[in-house]
């Protein structure tokens, strides 16, 4: 599975749970500005397969309690971005 998620594209190198939710809001915020949705949606793809990639790797292997904890961290990271932010974020 891993080998197939690789063909689908380039993906940033170094993930970790700090970094999702910024891309996830560049879409939002480019979306919101009038950048067609499939554009939005090429730029997120990289990140997208980044994570799936780490969710295969280690985040299956979590506890119910760090799973919940990680979702819940980086929903309180994309919220605050996609509200609170006028520019992209990084």
């Amino acid at each position: 599975m891993l080998t197939t998620l690789d063909s689908f594209g380039p993906h940033p190198g170094g993930y970790d749970e700090h970094p999702w939710p910024g891309p996830a809001a560049d879409a939002w915020h480019a979306v919101n500005s009038g950048t067609p949705a499939p554009d939005a949606a090429h730029r997120l793809w990289p990140h997208y397969l980044r994570r799936v990639t780490d969710w295969l790797t280690s985040g299956q292997h979590a506890t119910t309690r760090q799973r919940a904890d990680a979702l819940a961290t980086a929903h309180a990271r994309l919220h605050t971005a996609v509200l609170t932010s006028q520019e992209p974020c990084r």
